[in-house]
């Protein structure tokens, strides 16, 4: 019954439902680095950061830094999630 719901709800958020889907669905399924991301999504590593940077500023994604690196060596935002 309520499996179209994350559908629905994304696509009042943003314009290419499909591609944001894509992105989600690589997170939920343990694809955390942007390499895996975009390798499952479909889409280059260099075309990632704008879907990853909309999808944290809606709060449906959050990055996170394992406790190994320092935040400092880390200045792209779009490195890990």
């Amino acid at each position: 019954m309520f499996r179209g719901e994350p559908a629905v709800l994304i696509s009042d958020l943003v314009r290419e439902t499909r591609t944001y889907e894509a992105v989600l669905r690589a997170v939920a399924t343990s694809n955390h680095t942007p390499a895996e991301i975009a390798a499952v999504s479909g889409l280059t590593s260099s075309n990632l950061p704008p879907y990853l940077t909309r999808l944290r500023d809606l709060g449906l994604i959050e990055r996170r830094l394992p406790a190994t690196i320092r935040p400092s060596m880390c200045t792209a935002p779009s490195r890990t999630i």
